[in-house]
């Protein structure tokens, strides 16, 4: 049990670092993209609100398209965000399989422990009954000694 709730540490912990890693891509990011795209000529990305905006959708991989780069320094920060965009996908993905394995475990452990207390409860049935049959076999025999 205590390595099941020192695995789940584990888990929130990575949980807590992609979280920090995201939050720090996506801030840099989005002051690399607003510094590089802000007195652009044909840029759409002229304040820090919009390129976090344009982070948010590219790192997520939803990419409505309203925002984008037009510099190719910009061009180079959103195919950078787009790689750790997938990669976010991926890790959390394996995270939440990785928790799903985790509970089936626990929960095929939790089956063959019902199994065995199953077998112990009919073979503690089976030697009662046959406790209860010797013990009738020797009140029978005592009576017979008695008549």
């Amino acid at each position: 049990m205590a390595s099941r709730w020192g695995f789940r540490r584990f888990q929130l912990r990575i949980v807590a670092a992609i979280t920090a890693v995201i939050t720090v891509i996506v801030a840099s990011s989005s002051l690399v993209m607003w510094l590089v795209e802000r007195d652009g000529p044909h840029s759409n990305i002229h304040s820090y609100p919009v390129a976090v905006w344009w982070a948010m959708e590219t790192i997520t991989t939803v990419g409505y398209g309203d925002h984008h780069p037009t510099t190719t320094l910009g061009r180079v920060v959103a195919g950078f965000l787009m790689v750790a965009g997938v990669a976010l996908v991926g890790v959390i993905t394996a995270t939440v399989v990785t928790w799903f394995f985790a509970e089936l475990d626990v929960l095929r452990e939790v089956r063959e422990i019902e199994r065995e207390e199953e077998r112990t409860e009919a073979t503690l049935e089976e030697v009662l009954a046959q406790l209860e049959r010797l013990h009738e076999r020797l009140d029978r025999i005592e009576r017979r000694g008695r008549d």
